[in-house]
Protein backbone atom coordinates (compact mmCIF):
# COMPACT_ATOMS: atom_id res chain seq x y z
CA UNK A 1 0.00 0.00 0.00
CA UNK A 2 1.44 3.45 -1.09
CA UNK A 3 1.37 5.77 2.26
CA UNK A 4 2.97 9.31 2.56
CA UNK A 5 5.39 10.08 4.93
CA UNK A 6 2.79 11.82 6.76
CA UNK A 7 0.82 8.67 7.17
CA UNK A 8 3.24 6.74 7.98
CA UNK A 9 4.62 9.22 10.86
CA UNK A 10 1.04 8.97 12.21
CA UNK A 11 0.70 4.82 11.82
CA UNK A 12 3.73 4.53 14.00
CA UNK A 13 3.07 7.72 16.45
CA UNK A 14 -0.01 5.23 17.08
CA UNK A 15 1.94 2.59 17.63
CA UNK A 16 4.56 4.01 20.01
CA UNK A 17 1.41 6.16 22.27
CA UNK A 18 0.08 2.96 22.37
CA UNK A 19 3.51 1.15 23.84
CA UNK A 20 3.76 4.06 26.14
CA UNK A 21 0.02 4.14 27.49
CA UNK A 22 1.18 -0.13 28.29
CA UNK A 23 4.34 0.91 30.03
CA UNK A 24 6.19 -1.18 26.65
CA UNK A 25 8.78 0.33 24.70
CA UNK A 26 9.30 -1.25 21.25
CA UNK A 27 12.64 -0.99 19.76
CA UNK A 28 13.05 0.19 15.73
CA UNK A 29 12.65 -3.64 14.94
CA UNK A 30 9.55 -4.64 16.91
CA UNK A 31 7.99 -0.70 15.20
CA UNK A 32 8.82 -2.38 11.64
CA UNK A 33 7.34 -5.86 12.09
CA UNK A 34 4.09 -4.01 13.28
CA UNK A 35 4.12 -1.77 10.72
CA UNK A 36 4.71 -4.61 8.32
CA UNK A 37 1.94 -6.44 9.24
CA UNK A 38 -0.36 -3.94 9.87
CA UNK A 39 -0.08 -2.47 6.67
CA UNK A 40 -3.64 -3.52 5.12
CA UNK A 41 -5.40 -1.67 7.94
CA UNK A 42 -6.32 1.91 6.62
CA UNK A 43 -4.59 4.54 9.68
CA UNK A 44 -7.31 5.65 10.94
CA UNK A 45 -8.76 2.72 11.78
CA UNK A 46 -5.38 2.18 13.22
CA UNK A 47 -5.02 5.30 15.08
CA UNK A 48 -8.61 4.81 16.77
CA UNK A 49 -7.85 0.93 17.54
CA UNK A 50 -4.76 1.95 19.28
CA UNK A 51 -6.42 4.75 21.11
CA UNK A 52 -9.29 2.33 22.61
CA UNK A 53 -6.34 0.06 23.56
CA UNK A 54 -4.35 2.63 25.49
CA UNK A 55 -7.61 2.84 27.33
CA UNK A 56 -7.79 -0.87 28.53
CA UNK A 57 -6.83 -1.86 31.23
CA UNK A 58 -3.85 -4.95 31.15
CA UNK A 59 -4.83 -8.25 32.60
CA UNK A 60 -2.61 -10.53 35.08
CA UNK A 61 -0.09 -12.46 32.43
CA UNK A 62 -0.86 -9.91 29.14
CA UNK A 63 1.73 -8.94 27.54
CA UNK A 64 2.60 -5.09 27.99
CA UNK A 65 2.36 -4.42 24.00
CA UNK A 66 -0.53 -6.17 22.41
CA UNK A 67 -0.08 -8.58 20.04
CA UNK A 68 -0.58 -7.93 16.29
CA UNK A 69 -3.71 -10.21 16.15
CA UNK A 70 -4.80 -8.32 19.22
CA UNK A 71 -4.65 -4.88 17.62
CA UNK A 72 -6.23 -6.64 14.27
CA UNK A 73 -9.16 -7.62 16.57
CA UNK A 74 -9.52 -4.07 18.01
CA UNK A 75 -9.34 -2.60 14.14
CA UNK A 76 -12.23 -4.86 12.95
CA UNK A 77 -14.52 -3.47 15.51
CA UNK A 78 -13.95 -0.04 14.44
CA UNK A 79 -16.10 0.24 11.54
CA UNK A 80 -18.71 -1.33 13.26
CA UNK A 81 -18.62 0.89 15.91
CA UNK A 82 -18.66 4.06 13.47
CA UNK A 83 -21.75 2.65 12.03
CA UNK A 84 -23.61 2.41 15.34
CA UNK A 85 -22.58 5.71 16.19
CA UNK A 86 -23.89 6.76 13.05
CA UNK A 87 -26.94 5.24 13.10
CA UNK A 88 -27.88 6.18 16.83
CA UNK A 89 -26.70 9.92 15.73
CA UNK A 90 -29.75 9.35 12.58
CA UNK A 91 -31.82 7.80 15.42
CA UNK A 92 -31.34 11.10 17.07
CA UNK A 93 -32.36 13.03 14.41
CA UNK A 94 -35.98 11.86 13.52
CA UNK A 95 -39.17 12.26 14.74
CA UNK A 96 -39.88 10.87 17.71
CA UNK A 97 -43.39 9.45 17.02
CA UNK A 98 -41.71 8.35 13.55
CA UNK A 99 -39.75 5.89 16.00
CA UNK A 100 -42.35 4.60 17.71
CA UNK A 101 -44.59 4.10 14.66
CA UNK A 102 -46.86 6.86 14.44
CA UNK A 103 -47.16 9.23 11.53
CA UNK A 104 -48.63 11.90 11.98
CA UNK A 105 -45.96 13.41 9.28
CA UNK A 106 -47.13 16.95 8.60
CA UNK A 107 -46.00 17.96 12.35
CA UNK A 108 -42.68 16.82 11.54
CA UNK A 109 -42.11 18.37 8.34
CA UNK A 110 -42.11 15.41 6.14
CA UNK A 111 -44.53 14.10 4.35
CA UNK A 112 -45.93 10.06 4.86
CA UNK A 113 -43.97 8.79 1.57
CA UNK A 114 -40.75 10.41 3.09
CA UNK A 115 -41.80 9.79 6.69
CA UNK A 116 -42.30 5.56 4.94
CA UNK A 117 -38.80 5.81 3.20
CA UNK A 118 -36.95 7.38 5.93
CA UNK A 119 -38.28 4.34 8.58
CA UNK A 120 -37.83 1.58 6.00
CA UNK A 121 -34.11 2.57 5.39
CA UNK A 122 -33.39 3.06 9.73
CA UNK A 123 -35.00 -0.77 10.01
CA UNK A 124 -33.05 -1.99 7.22
CA UNK A 125 -29.77 -0.35 8.45
CA UNK A 126 -30.34 -1.66 12.36
CA UNK A 127 -31.50 -4.84 11.21
CA UNK A 128 -28.05 -5.20 9.34
CA UNK A 129 -26.39 -4.05 12.68
CA UNK A 130 -27.75 -6.93 14.34
CA UNK A 131 -27.13 -9.29 12.13
CA UNK A 132 -23.18 -8.19 11.98
CA UNK A 133 -23.18 -8.69 15.78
Amino acid sequence: MNRTIDDESVRLNALIRLGLARQSKLDDESLDVYSDHLNDIDTDVLVAACSQLCEQERLDYDPAFPSVGAIRTACKDIPRQRELARLKALAATAPKKLLHGSFTTERQGMSRDQAKEFTEHFKARVDAMRKKS
